[in-house]
Order: structure tokens, then sequence, then C-alpha cells
């Protein structure tokens, strides 16, 4: 995938894998992929190494380059997360102890599999989770739903704000249990 925002503004979804993202004097707001779709890549990379050409290259991974300008990447809140790797779970019933140990690996990797390389001048580059707010609101919200009950909430909530590989570890606990 190749992104190119000049002199304005612009969202964008990422997908796993390669992707460049070029920002010149303006705004680019990019949801990253789910726990779960990383995952899945996880699994299909470990299958297949990368070359030495594509680590020099960069094209194993997300590259961000923004100029005077701002790009940001958010991940998606907790019970986005869960839903999706439920979502994961009920399509591949038999598979919860090999994505247990997809999700393990992954939380020790040195970025959870999100995969991102970042140059910026004279501009601003974020990679975060939605505020503790926007998550207890998307909490609350999936309860009244009945998406999630009153214990699933309180682990989700003692989520909020940890470091990535604390979520990993802990979404992997909850939805692969």
């Amino acid at each position: 995938m190749f992104h190119l925002t000049m002199f304005s503004g612009t969202e964008a979804a990422l997908q796993p894998g390669a992707a460049t993202v070029l920002t010149l004097f303006g705004a680019s707001v990019l949801s990253a992929p789910t726990l779960a779709l990383r995952l899945s890549h996880y699994a299909q990379r470990r299958q297949q190494k990368a070359t030495t050409m594509d680590v020099l290259l960069g094209r194993d991974r997300s590259m961000f380059v923004t100029l005077f300008g701002a790009t940001e990447v958010l991940l998606p809140s907790l019970v986005d997360e869960y839903a999706a790797l439920q979502q994961m779970v009920a399509q591949t019933p038999s598979h919860r102890t090999q994505l247990r140990e997809l999700a393990n690996e992954l939380a020790h990797s040195q970025d959870c599999g999100l995969r991102l390389s970042t140059f910026t001048l004279f501009g601003g580059c974020s990679v975060k989770r939605p505020s503790a707010k926007r998550q207890a609101a998307a909490l609350e919200r999936a309860q009244k739903t009945g998406e999630i009950d009153a214990p699933l909430r309180a682990a989700l909530e003692r989520l909020v704000g940890r470091a990535e590989p604390e979520v990993v570890r802990g979404l992997a606990g909850l939805a692969l249990a």
C-alpha cells in the first residue's frame, strides 16, 4: 500500500504488512490493524522468512515519512480488539492453542506485530490507543448493549493505558481462554 497526503488531511485504514505513507505539509490519521489481523499476518510471515533485501529496503514493514505535517496511527479500542479476536476464534475454534502461542510470541517481539518505522522532520508522528476516557465510554456502551458482561469489562478496563505487550497478552488471555 502506498499512501500520499500533500497540503491536506486524510484518514485511511492500514492492513498488516508493508506500506509506505508519505505526509507532506498535511495530516494523516491511520487506523492500525486489529490484533486478530496482526496474529494472522504474523503466522503467515513466520512461515515465509523475509529476505535480506526485503529487510534492507524496508519491504517487511510499514514506513511513515512525515515532513512538515502530522501522522497519527490509532490502534483499535480494547472492545474492538476483543470482538475481532472472538470472531477469529469463532471461525477457527480448533486453533486456540496455536493462536495463544502466536499471541505470546507477538507479545515478546520488539514491535508486537505492528512493524512500523518512522521518519519525521518538522512535524509529529504518534502511535496510540484511544484515550482512557474513550476506552471507558466504549466499554460502557459494549456492556449496555450486551456485547460484554461486567467481569469482562473489569478485565478489559485493567488493560487501559498498559504497554502494548501487556495488552496483547491480556487480550489473548481473555479471548483465547
